[in-house]
């Protein structure tokens, strides 16, 4: 039989206190972890035009008015030449989307018009309407500058959202945008 040997404590108090300081060690870098420190950056979604590539011809007659009404107060638009999507409501988010910008001088950053693509009229009201409430929201209000003036139209299947910003000089039309975009279709008002 093999003789006992008997451990002792390993400075038991310290031993603990060694252990507490591990374990708190342990706890504050996932802590940390948690808040981002140590993160990977989040993947950058990709610009996208449209969720889906299919639109309906609704929305090219749509696209058709919108370019009526433009120039009837002197502006053009055509379809934009770049990557450009707003802060949506899930709606919006999921439909396809047709992107036209007007052509306003010297403010490259404002003229994008959405044409958002839904079923039927029904299913347009109702995400025009998700909209309208999102814009009224904390969290769709912190999505745009304090200045911004939304345009939300039901025409037909088709939602038409336009924003512009007041601090825009007069001379760059993108409030003549607004007023062209308010002889569409039916307005759907934000209420705040």
């Amino acid at each position: 039989m093999a003789p006992r040997v008997r451990l002792r404590p390993v400075a038991g108090r310290a031993f603990r206190a060694q252990l507490v300081l591990v374990v708190l060690a342990a706890v504050l870098s996932l802590s940390l972890a948690g808040c981002g420190f140590g993160a990977k950056a989040p993947a950058v979604p990709s610009p996208s035009t449209s969720p889906t590539p299919f639109l309906s011809g609704a929305a090219t007659v749509t696209a058709g008015q919108v370019e009526t009404a433009l120039r009837a107060v002197g502006i053009t638009a055509g379809a934009s030449p770049v990557p450009f999507r707003p802060a949506e409501s899930p709606a919006l988010t999921a439909a396809p989307r047709l992107v036209l910008k007007a052509t306003l001088p010297g403010a490259d950053s404002q003229g994008f018009i959405v044409i958002y693509d839904f079923p039927d009229a029904s299913h347009a009201y109702s995400g025009g309407a998700e909209m309208a409430a999102y814009l009224a929201s904390g969290p769709g209000r912190i999505q745009f500058s304090p200045d911004a003036q939304h345009v939300i139209r039901q025409v037909g299947s088709t939602v038409v959202f336009y924003t512009w910003s007041t601090s825009e000089p007069p001379t760059s039309g993108a409030a003549d945008v607004a007023v062209a975009l308010q002889s569409l279709g039916l307005e759907i008002p934000i209420v705040r």
